[in-house]
């Protein structure tokens, strides 16, 4: 199974920044299922209605920390050394791109951040093998489509027809489900809370139905409206797009797809590539993510092969999540 990390800040700025940020810079489009799960969303004010889409940006996490130190324990004549300062540990920022395409810092609790999603593979092969699949968009950088997940608010008239049709239990389920955090900004759980949305199908495509959950003020969707908490959306499940470096081997995801989700909820993070993995957004991305977006195609409509591979997925690593 392939598994999903986050980019480290040198991938993205510096001397070893990857030709994907070259070629399309690091500012990120955010989904509107992200958006509706608490992703913060950036448009500027000179935005008119038709460009809400090409100029929304949000914020995305990547894997490595800003370790800082708690003074207090130190002498009055002592003086403040880096062997004397790891040894008093006092809280963690994690870095992050903002909506102006920098690093900066945040709480690792911070849901409205979000996530893209990295994976490794053999791409030359997969470029040689699937050649009128990829778009290339620069000297090593292609863009593919690969894997579903809900992203795209429906229009108005569609959106009617779906709520009308679930209220009357007239819509089939495939079997497929997305996880996400229900807990409330206020809470401070160690690991989220996992409740999820499940998948219909109408008309040939995809949808699931989303209660959202963005508290922001000013939240607007890719269809102008102004996120609501509380009220029920349907997103469209679509294809996922992936920004291919075929010279680092690695791919991606040219949207934020997903947020809500806390790089960790305590202060034990200590900003280190392996701490990475066991923070909370790595588990999220192991236990829920790559099962429901790699594995669930191939499950679909085979709710007890799906559950059978996530316990395992789920035991083998972590023991149980909740």
């Amino acid at each position: 199974m392939k598994e999903f990390i986050l980019l480290g800040n040198d991938d993205i700025e510096g001397e070893r920044q990857l030709e994907i940020f070259k070629v399309c810079g690091t500012k990120a489009e955010i989904s509107d299922y992200a958006i509706l799960l608490g992703g913060g969303v950036y448009v500027p004010n000179n935005n008119s209605n038709t460009d809400i889409i090409k100029n929304r940006v949000g914020f995305w996490w990547t894997r490595d920390g800003n370790y800082k130190y708690n003074f207090q324990y130190l002498s009055e004549n002592e003086i403040v050394t880096s062997e004397n300062c790891m040894m008093y540990p006092y809280y963690n920022e994690t870095y992050y791109v903002d909506w102006n395409g920098q690093l900066n810092v945040s709480s690792p609790k911070n849901k409205t951040i979000g996530i893209r999603p990295v994976y490794s593979d053999d791409f030359e092969k997969l470029i040689k093998s699937q050649r009128s699949n990829f778009v290339k968009i620069g000297e090593n950088v292609f863009e593919y489509e690969l894997w579903e997940w809900p992203q795209t608010i429906v229009n108005k008239a569609d959106s009617n027809i779906l709520e009308h049709l679930y209220t009357c239990h007239q819509l089939n389920d495939t079997g497929i489900f997305y996880t996400y955090n229900n807990s409330d900004n206020k809470e401070n759980i160690f690991r989220i809370k996992p409740s999820v949305n499940l998948e219909y199908e109408f008309n040939n495509s995809k949808f699931v139905r989303v209660i959202a959950l963005n508290k922001y003020k000013n939240q607007v969707l890719s269809n102008g409206e102004i996120v609501q908490p509380g009220k029920a959306y349907w997103v469209k499940v679509d294809p996922i797009i992936w920004l291919i470096d075929s010279k680092e081997m690695i791919a991606l995801s040219k949207k934020i797809i997903m947020a809500g989700i806390p790089f960790l909820n305590n202060a034990g993070y200590k900003g280190t590539i392996g701490d990475f993995h066991s923070s909370d957004i790595k588990m999220y991305m192991d236990l829920f993510m790559t099962p429901e977006m790699i594995i669930s195609p191939y499950c679909r409509n085979n709710i007890e092969r799906r559950s059978k591979i996530r316990t395992k997925t789920s035991k083998s690593k972590y023991g149980n999540y909740n």
